[in-house]
């Protein structure tokens, strides 16, 4: 049986790779300057991060900047099969690479709840008009999400990376802000 998502996930990830390291820093810049004008990035004091790996779009500038701003800045954690933790991390912090060579706060680190978290920024494959977001399959965000309804959720993306309709089911939760190189825009979540 064909698997949809299976065959868009490889298909976007093939494409995001074949972006050169320069092109994808020059957008990564781009999304970076979009989010930083944003009111809601502003006034956001608990904003949860990634750290970028296999070519996503790299946060690091926003995530300095959080930290400038004296935001309590947090990245995720694995904490077991579907399941993540966000933990806190400044800019003396260790960290470890778990068993996907995604770099994560030690679990000696503060963790820090799901509703205390204002803005949730979010790793994706490819994102739907509507905010629905195709991530690795895993559902670690979904589950994640699902415990913090007052955040307000954002993925980054490349161009190519934004498709017209992705299937969702009822345990998806969307994005409510999109920001591509070209711009931001807010989707139906």
């Amino acid at each position: 049986m064909f698997d949809y998502k299976y065959a868009l996930r490889q298909r976007l990830q093939h494409l995001r790779a074949m972006i050169p390291s320069d092109v994808r820093a020059k957008h990564a810049k781009a999304m970076s300057a979009h989010v930083l004008q944003a009111p809601w990035w502003q006034e956001a004091r608990v904003i949860a991060l990634y750290a970028a790996r296999n070519n996503e779009v790299d946060l690091s500038a926003l995530i300095s900047d959080a930290w400038h701003r004296g935001c309590t800045v947090a990245l995720p954690r694995v904490c077991g099969e579907g399941l993540m933790q966000m933990h806190q991390c400044d800019p003396k912090s260790s960290y470890e690479l778990n068993h996907w060579g995604i770099k994560e706060p030690l679990a000696s680190s503060p963790c820090i709840g799901p509703q205390s978290i204002d803005l949730i920024m979010m790793p994706s494959i490819a994102v739907d008009a509507r905010g629905y977001r195709l991530g690795y399959g895993g559902g670690y965000y979904d589950r994640f999400l699902a415990k913090a309804p007052q955040a307000l959720r954002c993925t980054c993306v490349m161009d190519c990376q934004c498709v017209v309709e992705l299937s969702n089911e009822e345990h998806d939760i969307p994005a409510h802000w999109v920001v591509t190189p070209s711009g931001i825009w807010h989707a139906g979540g």
